[in-house]
């Protein structure tokens, strides 16, 4: 389980489906709430490759 000061900046240490819960407490503690959501982390893959166009050379914008 991930700690409080710890959740906002919590990085999974790999692609998969992962369990988060948030507990949310009232301030005087009289009121909690729990949710619980699947998390799933896919690799990143570019959406398309420009690396041969690196020696074509720009054409200057109109706008």
């Amino acid at each position: 389980m991930i700690g409080r000061k710890d959740s906002t900046e919590y990085t999974f240490p790999g692609t998969g489906d992962y369990k988060a819960r948030l507990i949310a407490i009232s301030q005087n503690n009289t009121c909690a709430d729990t949710i619980e959501k699947k998390i799933s982390v896919r690799e990143l893959k570019p959406a398309f490759d420009l690396s041969e166009l690196k020696d074509v050379p720009l054409l200057p914008s109109r706008f």
